[in-house]
Formats: structure tokens, C-alpha cells, sequence
């Protein structure tokens, strides 16, 4: 049987381009997303046989279980690679956004991660050499003004990253993430005129949603916890720790988001 990959977020964008990447190396895929009808689009244009798809809200632990285990028999007892990839972003300063979207964003970003990791934890331990690889972010090395929420939980997926490569290590699963910046996605393009300044003036675009899928199956065949998407994000991974009041004026630009 092949190896398998089970992908969250996978309808479009940057979950869509790492569905076509692993297909490239021969993975059995889960694809899975609040979007019923684009994982089942994206599955028959990948080939319906390699492919199991199904509708998920990463939320919902109990839904996770049933889908997860559904995908795992179709996949023949396999999970070797969880990709944590759904996710949701708005970009705004912190008062002009409800409290309800707030809360939306951890449950999706934070939670439904948290989610992942529980419901996979039986399968990874029973696929030798096993992989997760969750969506981080360069707002994770500081705290990103016009994305205070979204920053705090990829803060949070970093740390959830460090604590469980060690808890895991000893059932032989390796625990990463990448950390991209600013990705041509729906998610950074469909924002306001002043989001779209901001991300100008900490300078632009910096991945296509193809850059990232390499980078989720470099991950998976390397060895390091945390993978940078460019020099960029890898040198702020470490300005970050050595002269964080550096860090600090350099994303001043993004707090003019009013």
C-alpha cells in the first residue's frame, strides 16, 4: 500500500497545492475541508482512486475520529503524514473585529490543530517513521500587529510543535512545522485596501502556495522542528530571540491598519 498523507484545509490554495505535491510522490490522499464539494473536485482531478475526500470541521473532535479512522482503513491501516494546514485569518486591528471571529480563529487555528494531533496519535503510533507537519507562521517569531489573534495561535502551534517532537519522539513520529510568510492565497488577497498596504510595506508576497508544498514535503523528508519559508523568515526566527526590540519597530508597519 502506499504511504498516506491526510490533509486539512486541502479544497484550495495552499492545502490544494500540498495534496498535488504529495500525489506527485505517490501518497494515497485524505483530503478534507468545510468544502465538501471542492475536496471532491480537487479528488477527481487527482485521480478518485488515490484519493479518499470528505467534509470536516476540524472543530468537531468526534467528526475528526469518524473521518480519520474512515480515512486510515481506505488508506489500509496507514497515516503517514498528518498535515495540519486549515486555517483562518483576518486582517485588522484587534478592535475592529468581533469578538466572535476572534474566537472562530483560535477554534479553527488553534483547536482544530490540538484536534489533529489527538485523533492521529493512534494511527501515527502504528505507521513506522510517521510525520505531522503543521501551518505555522512567521507571525509566530513576533507578535504581528493587524494579526494579533492569528499571530497568537501560530505562537501557539509553534510551541505545541517543540513540546510534542519531544513527547512523540519515543514513538519514533516527528513533530514539524514551516512558518511562510505572506502566501498568494485567497486568505492574504481577498483582504482590505489597508491590509494589502501593509503587507506591501512589510514587504509583499513572498510564496506562491506551490513554494509551501515543497516546503511541507521537505519537512516530512528532513530533520529539523521548524522550517523557515525564506531567508527572510529565517533570519527573523532569529532576530526574534537575540534583539526582540529590533523585531518590534520592524513590524510597526503592519499596526497601521485604522
Amino acid at each position: 500500500m502506499s504511504k498516506a498523507v491526510f490533509i486539512t484545509g486541502a479544497a484550495r490554495g495552499i492545502g490544494a497545492a500540498i495534496a498535488r505535491r504529495f500525489a506527485a510522490e505517490g501518497y494515497y490522499l485524505g483530503l478534507v475541508d468545510l468544502d465538501a464539494e471542492g475536496v471532491a473536485r480537487l479528488a477527481a482531478d487527482l485521480g478518485a482512486n488515490r484519493c479518499f475526500h470528505a467534509a470536516l470541521d476540524v472543530t468537531d473532535f468526534a467528526a475528526y475520529e469518524r473521518v480519520l479512522g474512515d480515512f486510515t482503513e481506505a488508506a489500509g491501516g496507514r497515516l503517514d503524514v498528518l498535515v495540519n494546514n486549515a486555517g483562518i485569518a483576518k486582517f485588522g486591528a484587534f478592535e475592529t473585529i468581533a469578538p466572535a471571529f476572534h474566537g472562530k480563529t483560535i477554534d479553527v487555528n488553534l483547536k482544530g490543530v490540538v484536534n489533529g494531533f489527538h485523533a492521529a496519535l493512534p494511527h501515527l503510533k502504528k505507521t513506522p517513521g510517521a510525520t505531522v507537519v503543521s501551518l505555522c507562521s512567521a507571525s509566530a517569531l513576533y507578535g504581528t500587529p493587524g494579526l494579533a489573534v492569528y499571530s497568537a495561535t501560530k505562537f501557539a502551534v509553534r510551541a505545541l510543535t517543540e513540546a510534542l517532537a519531544q513527547e512523540f519522539a519515543p514513538f519514533g513520529i516527528k513533530v514539524t512545522d514551516i512558518m511562510p510568510g505572506f502566501v498568494a492565497t485567497d486568505m492574504v488577497h481577498g483582504q482590505s485596501a489597508a491590509a494589502g498596504a501593509a503587507v506591501k510595506k512589510m514587504g509583499g508576497i513572498d510564496h506562491r502556495p506551490e513554494d509551501i508544498a515543497d516546503l511541507a514535503y521537505r519537512a516530512v523528508t528532513g530533520d529539523k522542528v521548524h522550517w523557515p519559508g525564506n531567508a527572510t523568515v529565517r533570519f527573523g526566527l532569529r532576530l526574534a530571540g537575540l534583539f526582540p526590540g529590533l523585531m518590534r519597530r520592524m513590524m510597526r508597519p503592519m499596526a497601521q491598519m485604522h
